[in-house]
C-alpha cells in the first residue's frame, strides 16, 4: 500500500494500542477528515467539541508522519505547557504500548526523550544508538521558540482557540512550500472576536466547496479545508439528542452528556463552548450588566427613600470599600446609591484615604451617619474585611439588624441575581454616578446553565473583574442593598426604625 493514503494510514493505525488495550480505529468523522488531509490541501482544520479524541488523532497522525515522512521534522504547538505534557504522554503511550520502540521490518524504531519532549525516528548508523532519521518536538505556543521550525510532512497547531493569536499559524503557513508540508489545526470553538473565530468565519465565507448537513459542515477552497461539528441553534443546547449528534465520537452518548450537564460545576459558558462548540466568551467575561442597560436606568429623579437597606463590600489596601443603600418605592422601583472609599489615586472614588490603607473608622462613621439620615431596616455585608466595623456599628445601635453574607454563599448569588433581574425588568434606578458606572463596566458574570433553553443565561454564580487592575466592589455592595430592598412587599410595615 502507498503511504499517505487513507487505506495505508488505517492499516498502520491497527498497530497503535490505546490505553484501553485495544487497537486504535478511526471513527467515521476522523476518516473523513484524514481523507481530506491526504488530498493534499496545505491547511486542514478540524473544529469539534472537547472529549472527541482530538489529542489521540494528532498523536496517531504525528507518529505516522514521523515514520513515513522522509527526514520528518514535525512541530506540535500546544496551547499551554500543561497541554504539552498531555500531548507528549499520549504519543509516548502509543510508542510504549505498541512496541514502536523495537526495530520494525525496515530496522527503524521510535525513541522518546522525556527531558526534551522530543520523539525521534531512528535507524542503523555509525553508533550503537543508530542515526536520527526524523523527529517530533512539542512546543508551547506562547514560548516563542517554534517560529524557526520548517515543518515536514506536518505541523500541528493544537487547540488553536487557546493561542494568543494566529501568528504561529501565519509563520508556519509561510514555510509549508519549502518541503511540501501541511498545517493541521485541531481545536474547539473560541471566543467571539478572537482572531481564531474571525479566521474560521472567513474560511466559511470564502469556501468554494461547502457541505452543511445538520451538526456537520465542511468548507473548502484549493488551499484550506475546515471540518466542523457543532450545535447549530441556541435553542437546542439542552437537547441531549441534538448535542450528542454534534459530538461525533461514538463514546459520547446522550447519557454521558446528561451526566456532564448535571455536574454542579458546569456553567453555561463552558457547556456552550466546549460541549456544543459554539463560540462563547470564557467564564466571567460576559458582562454582568451591559453598560447600555445600566445607562438607560440613570435618572435625575432617582432618590433613595426613607426606609433603606444597606449593602457593604470591603478591602483593606488594593481594592475599594463600598457602602450602598437602596429603597423600593410604591411602584416597585428600587433606587440605589453608593459611596466608594479607595486608597488609590488612580481609581475614581468618592473618598480617598491617602495612607495606603482604608480608614475603617471613616467607613464606620459614614454607616452611622446613614442610620441618622434614614430608617435603616437591615445591613448585609461581606465579612472578610468589615466584620469588626459592623460589630462596632451594632454596639452603637444594638437594635440594628446586621447580617454577614459570605461571598460564595447562596445568599450572595441571590443578591447578584436580584440586581440583574431588576435591571432586566427596568425596575432599578440610579443617579448616573460615573464612579459606580466604572465598577459596573468592569464586572463580568459567571453563570450556571438555565434549566430552560429558551431562557437567555442561567443563574449568576459570581462576578469577577474583567480588568484585574480595576475594582468592582460597588457591584456586590449594591447587589446586597437592592436584594433586601426588592424583597419587601409593597405597602408593608417597616421591619425596624432606627432611633
Amino acid at each position: 500500500m502507498k503511504p499517505f493514503t487513507l487505506k495505508h494510514f488505517e492499516s498502520w493505525c491497527k498497530l497503535l494500542i490505546c490505553d484501553n488495550g485495544k487497537p486504535f480505529k478511526l471513527e467515521p468523522f476522523q476518516r473523513a477528515y484524514v481523507e481530506d488531509v491526504f488530498s493534499g490541501r496545505p491547511v486542514c482544520w478540524l473544529v469539534v467539541p472537547e472529549g472527541n479524541g482530538k489529542t489521540t488523532l494528532v498523536a496517531a497522525l504525528g507518529l505516522y508522519g514521523l515514520r513515513f515522512g522522509e527526514g520528518a521534522q514535525i512541530p506540535i504547538a500546544a496551547s499551554t505547557r500543561d497541554q504539552i505534557r498531555i500531548m507528549y504522554r499520549q504519543m509516548k503511550g502509543f510508542v510504549t504500548r505498541s512496541e514502536l520502540g523495537e526495530p520494525d521490518d525496515e530496522k527503524r524504531w521510535i525513541e522518546c526523550f522525556d527531558g526534551y519532549r522530543q520523539i525521534h525516528l531512528r535507524g542503523p548508523g555509525k553508533t550503537r544508538r543508530g542515526e536520527t532519521l526524523g523527529q517530533i518536538e512539542v512546543y508551547a505556543a506562547d514560548a516563542g521558540t517554534a517560529d524557526g521550525v520548517i515543518p515536514y510532512p506536518y505541523g500541528f497547531l493544537d487547540e488553536l482557540h487557546r493561542h494568543k493569536d494566529l501568528a504561529l499559524h501565519r509563520t508556519w503557513r509561510g514555510k509549508l512550500n519549502k518541503r511540501g508540508a501541511q498545517l493541521i489545526v485541531i481545536s474547539t470553538a473560541g471566543e467571539p472576536g478572537h482572531e481564531f473565530e474571525m479566521t474560521r468565519e472567513r474560511i466559511k465565507n470564502e469556501a468554494t466547496d461547502r457541505l452543511e448537513d445538520g451538526p456537520f459542515a465542511r468548507y473548502a477552497t484549493e488551499q484550506v479545508v475546515l471540518h466542523e461539528w457543532a450545535v447549530r441553534n441556541d435553542s437546542d443546547i439542552l437537547n441531549a439528542d441534538v448535542v450528542e449528534a454534534a459530538n461525533p465520537l461514538s463514546t459520547v452518548t446522550a447519557e454521558s452528556l446528561k451526566a456532564k450537564l448535571a455536574d454542579p460545576t458546569m456553567t453555561e459558558a463552558h457547556w456552550r463552548r466546549f460541549t456544543c462548540n459554539i463560540a462563547t466568551r470564557d467564564e466571567g467575561k460576559e458582562p454582568f450588566i451591559d453598560l447600555e442597560d445600566w445607562d438607560g436606568l440613570a435618572s435625575k429623579a432617582s432618590e433613595v427613600g426613607k426606609h433603606v437597606y444597606l449593602g457593604a463590600d470591603g478591602s483593606r489596601t488594593w481594592d475599594t470599600t463600598v457602602v450602598a443603600w437602596a429603597s423600593q418605592d410604591d411602584e416597585g422601583i428600587v433606587d440605589v446609591d453608593a459611596r466608594v472609599f479607595s486608597v488609590r489615586k488612580d481609581i475614581p472614588c468618592h473618598v480617598l484615604h491617602e495612607r495606603g490603607k482604608i480608614d475603617f473608622e471613616d467607613v464606620e462613621a459614614f454607616v452611622l451617619d446613614l442610620f441618622d439620615r434614614f430608617y435603616v431596616e437591615q445591613v448585609a455585608y461581606d465579612p472578610r474585611y468589615l466584620e469588626r466595623s459592623m460589630e462596632i456599628v451594632h454596639a452603637r445601635i444594638p437594635d440594628s439588624d446586621i447580617k454577614a453574607v459570605e461571598p460564595s454563599s447562596k445568599e450572595m448569588r441571590d443578591a447578584l441575581q436580584a440586581m440583574f433581574n431588576l435591571v432586566a425588568e427596568g425596575r432599578l434606578r440610579h443617579r448616573g454616578d460615573p464612579v459606580l458606572r466604572g465598577h459596573i463596566g468592569n464586572a463580568g458574570a459567571e453563570r450556571g446553565l438555565a434549566s430552560d433553553s429558551s431562557v437567555s443565561g442561567g443563574e449568576i454564580r459570581r462576578v469577577r473583574r474583567l480588568d484585574g487592575r480595576l475594582p468592582i466592589d460597588a457591584v456586590p455592595a449594591m447587589a446586597l442593598a437592592v436584594w433586601r430592598a426588592s424583597a419587601v412587599q409593597l405597602n408593608a410595615e417597616p421591619l425596624m426604625m432606627a432611633l
